[in-house]
């Protein structure tokens, strides 16, 4: 199986068929696999995917053929150097166009290159008409997209009743890889062209009771805090839980907490939710 795109889809599905027994090998164009997500967690996450995955970076795909056997050969370049590899079959992973309205920028809808520009109250610039989930461009999520439905269902039928916003920074993310990643809010990098100063509160899960009990102490957590205020404003996890985790990171840091309340509360002990108040003590 040849898997082209490096992104959350195409590293999932080739960890999936890998776990099969399904020989992989995953194209990326760029040089960093889940290309736009925090370096940092990437670098973490891509010694312990499964090293049975033949993943090849600085790849542009030139052409997909039959071959004569009914295979499909994949035509690359990677620098100065032409080659193929052939596969039973392909999967294309590298993102799809928003499916737009015929007509909607002629009516005056602004459209961009991800798709129909939105506030958070998911309004486009005609207020009666709203545009939620993929469409928008904003977070391609499920869970985001059906938080974004209710958003304009609110405001559509509200009357009186106050208007509802989505939180577009506080939307988790999770690649369900094996060990999976997961992420919400800034990164270092957005911070750093945002100019705001960072604190970042780490744990490992090789300390992690949890994780030495049921020997998966991979990865760890990132935490990202304002340095002024040392108010969260993001981070992510790698390894055991990561999903469950981030989740209590996003609401975490959408209501404003700081690394001393994080510090202060007292997580059930044996859970992997201990490291989010061990990350936050990190920093004192």
């Amino acid at each position: 199986m040849i898997v082209i795109g490096g992104g959350y889809i195409g590293l999932e599905t080739a960890t999936f068929f890998a776990a099969l027994g399904t020989r992989v090998t995953l194209l990326q164009r760029g040089g960093q696999l889940l290309n736009g997500m925090d370096p940092g967690m990437v670098a973490v996450l891509t010694p312990l995917l499964d090293p049975s995955i033949h993943i090849l970076t600085g790849i542009d795909v030139t052409a997909v053929e039959v071959t004569p056997e009914g295979g499909r050969r994949v035509h690359y370049t990677r620098g100065e150097e032409d080659d193929t590899i052939d596969g039973d079959v392909v999967l294309m992973a590298v993102g799809r166009r928003p499916v737009i309205p015929a007509g909607a920028a002629e009516i005056g809808i602004t459209v961009t290159r991800k798709g129909v520009a939105v506030g958070a109250d998911l309004q486009t610039a005609h207020p009666h008409i709203y545009a939620c989930g993929d469409v928008n461009g904003r977070v391609p999520l499920f869970h985001a997209a059906v938080r974004q439905s209710m958003v304009a269902a609110h405001n559509i039928l509200g009357g009186n009743i106050p208007m509802d916003y989505a939180d577009f920074r506080h939307i988790p993310t999770t690649i369900f890889t094996l060990p999976a990643a997961a992420y919400v809010g800034i990164t270092p990098a957005l911070a750093e062209a945002q100019g705001i100063p960072l604190q970042i509160g780490r744990y490992d899960f090789e300390e992690d009771s949890r994780a030495q009990i049921l020997e998966r102490m991979e990865g760890g957590i990132q935490l990202f805090f304002a340095a002024d205020s040392l108010r969260l404003l993001g981070g992510w996890v790698v390894g055991i839980d990561a999903g469950a985790l981030i989740g209590q990171i996003g609401t975490a840091a959408a209501h404003g907490l700081t690394a001393y309340d994080l510090a202060r509360f007292a997580d059930q002990h044996p859970m992997s939710a201990e490291g989010i108040g061990k990350a936050a003590r990190s920093l004192f």
